[in-house]
């Protein structure tokens, strides 16, 4: 993958974390309810979670 698409993939993966737990604590809703009101799937979720973090762990 070109260092651009890797870059647009982490940007997107954040939004998507920062989002859903955004609407659960502002809107005091679970994970499913979140992701159901923001259009994306607790997996989806899930492996953002997960990109992000390996990305995190790799940059230490």
């Amino acid at each position: 993958m070109y260092a651009r698409e890797e870059g647009r993939e982490e940007g997107r993966s954040e939004k998507n974390v920062e989002s859903v737990e955004s609407v659960m604590e502002s809107f005091r809703v679970d994970l499913q309810r979140a992701c159901e009101g923001l259009g994306t799937t607790m997996e989806e979720y899930h492996k953002a979670r997960e990109s992000i973090r390996l990305r995190d762990a790799e940059g230490m």
